[in-house]
């Protein structure tokens, strides 16, 4: 960095109040710093110099460890704990201080060493931003959740979380939602499908379906009704079953879709919406790890070559799908429009152009 941006940039975080650090590179924590990365090496309790804290990014390898004498700045709008190691014997008094951070924003737990969220989450009542992405041990969420009204983002997509309880629907500010999955009327607490078509705000859905999920004939409708959804992500688990691939099809899309991601997905043959015809608007198509064959035209339609109609796809991404029997010349006539495709174990695909025959303006990746 130039000795004069290195200047500049010191004046800003100061007038920012980014924290400061001394001689010896230590930080020093001051009653004015609005902003704080916590380092591995720092003791809990210089958070008491820090009143006016606004945001906190906890950025330690080690177990994080509060003891009861320790508080967290009320003022605080933003608070990282991702990646981070919770002390399990501390996780509920670390709940409730977090609890009481009345205007807690945005708050980041994605990765932790977490088990449970607790009723007295509810008390966020200002809460925007909720990330609990990737948390291995993460089981249950207790539905209070669905009491922070003012909620714009929910990443809950983790492994062992089987369910998001019902009431979902309540959250009508909600733009993007992640680890949604889909269940039947068998299981009382989850949130039904049915809920989605209230969140009429929402811009980003991320879903898993498997053998256990069930739309029913009043939920196929739903996606359709989200005129605002751009960006919708389907991981099928891997999921066999014949009649939720049926189901599948007859979902109604979003009328405005932009990005489509499908995961995971056994069946031989997409869903039937998933055609130029019906996905008029879609600009990139991700499809990874899967056993689909070929790709529609439209619905009626299961080969390539016997429609006129073209996607207006702009970027294709084709990853892992070893049984995808498709003629790269066709994709070039079928998708005028596009200018970025990776691939990448696609074994079967034909006349796939080297890096010296690739033509403008399409930008061909491919890894073996």
């Amino acid at each position: 960095m130039h000795d004069l941006i290195r200047d500049m940039t010191i004046k800003i975080s100061k007038d920012e109040g980014f924290f400061n650090f001394d001689e010896q590179g230590k930080q020093e924590p001051t009653d004015s710093d609005r902003w704080l990365g916590f380092m591995s090496d720092m003791d809990p309790n210089l958070l008491k110099e820090t009143s006016n804290l606004r945001a906190l990014l906890m950025m330690s390898n080690n177990r994080i460890s509060f003891g009861r004498d320790v508080k967290l700045p009320k003022s605080l709008q933003v608070l990282d704990l991702s990646n981070n190691k919770l002390d399990e014997n501390q996780v509920e008094d670390l709940w409730k201080w977090i609890c009481s951070l009345k205007r807690l924003a945005c708050h980041n737990l994605s990765g932790a060493t977490l088990k449970d969220v607790p009723r007295f989450i509810r008390k966020l009542r200002n809460l925007q931003i909720l990330i609990m992405r990737n948390c291995s041990n993460l089981s249950e969420l207790h539905p209070s959740i669905t009491n922070l009204k003012k909620l714009i983002v929910l990443d809950v997509g983790s492994y062992k979380l089987q369910y998001i309880p019902n009431g979902l629907g309540k959250l009508i500010h909600l733009q993007e939602l992640s680890g949604f999955r889909v269940f039947g009327k068998a299981n009382k607490l989850s949130c039904r499908f049915l809920e989605l078509q209230n969140l009429k705000q929402l811009r980003v859905l991320r879903m898993n379906i498997n053998a256990e999920t069930e739309i029913s004939e009043d939920e196929l409708n739903v996606l359709s009704k989200l005129e605002k959804l751009t960006v919708l992500a389907i991981d099928a688990e891997n999921c066999t079953e014949e009649s939720v691939s049926k189901m599948l099809d007859l979902i109604s899309p979003p009328p405005k879709l932009e990005e489509l991601y499908l995961k995971r997905y056994s069946h031989e043959i997409l869903p039937k919406w998933i055609n130029p015809d019906q996905l008029s608007s879609l600009q990139y198509l991700c499809l990874e790890d899967g056993n689909v064959v070929r790709l529609r035209k439209n619905p009626t339609h299961e080969s390539e070559d016997r429609s006129g109609s073209t996607w207006a796809l702009k970027g294709l991404h084709l990853s892992v799908m070893k049984s995808l029997d498709l003629d790269w010349q066709n994709v070039e006539r079928d998708m005028p429009l596009l200018r970025y495709a990776f691939v990448s174990q696609c074994y079967n695909l034909k006349n796939l152009p080297s890096s010296s025959q690739q033509s403008f303006p399409v930008r061909l990746k491919i890894i073996e």
